[in-house]
């Protein structure tokens, strides 16, 4: 039978606009993502906090898998 374990998502987030190809394209969603994965579980991030000189907040932690009724 299962555990019941715990399910977190990560998502890094890249606009397609002035990308030359889609090689280009997964490579900012990917550094995207992993930016998210190192601020925590369960958040988004847009490319932009992942380049160098910018400012990173542009993060949302999505609060998926809290328990309502200790909120």
């Amino acid at each position: 039978e299962g555990t019941g374990g715990e399910v977190t998502i990560s998502i890094g987030i890249a606009n397609a606009d002035n990308r030359s190809s889609f090689a280009e394209l997964y490579a900012a969603a990917d550094a995207a993502l992993y930016e998210a994965k190192h601020q925590g579980r369960n958040r988004w991030v847009l490319e932009e906090a992942c380049r160098p000189g910018q400012i990173s907040g542009t993060s949302v932690d999505m609060g998926i898998g809290s328990d309502p009724t200790t909120d």
